[in-house]
């Protein structure tokens, strides 16, 4: 995984406001796939400006919310799904933080996912689910 590449990203959105449906937690991880040469993870989902439209998406994607969402995109990807003791830099996973459910990146040893103030760090414990990705492991 290219750090620039993820660097550059963060401290975009450090000083960015977050806009759904162009650099949310899934397209803001998204993108950053692309940047690697991977499959846009966001490509099957309807466009979203808002939460609301952004759940409604996910809803009619995968039959659920971003957990069932990201099982189904991860399962068409063929990413294969990693255990907590098993992370390593450029796995991607679904974690829990007070705000609910985000889509994460790991990099340089932790969670970070994208949120309204900028990027968050997640400690382990708050992992629900996690894949590998290819492209990102370069």
């Amino acid at each position: 995984m290219d750090g620039y590449i993820v660097k550059k990203a963060i401290n975009t959105a450090m000083i960015s406001d977050m806009v759904y449906g162009i650099d949310d937690c899934c397209f803001w991880i998204s993108n950053i796939i692309k940047a690697h040469g991977g499959q846009s993870l966001v490509e099957p989902f309807l466009l979203y400006d808002s939460k609301e439209k952004a759940d409604y998406s996910l809803k009619q994607y995968g039959n659920g919310g971003l957990l069932e969402a990201c099982q189904k995109r991860a399962k068409q990807l063929k990413f294969k799904q990693v255990v907590v003791e098993d992370l390593i830099d450029g796995d991607i996973g679904i974690v829990t933080n007070a705000n609910g459910h985000l889509m994460a990146l790991r990099f340089n040893g932790r969670w970070i996912a994208r949120t309204k103030a900028g990027v968050a760090y997640i400690m382990d414990s708050h992992t629900i689910l996690a894949w590998r990705v290819p492209c990102l492991q370069q």
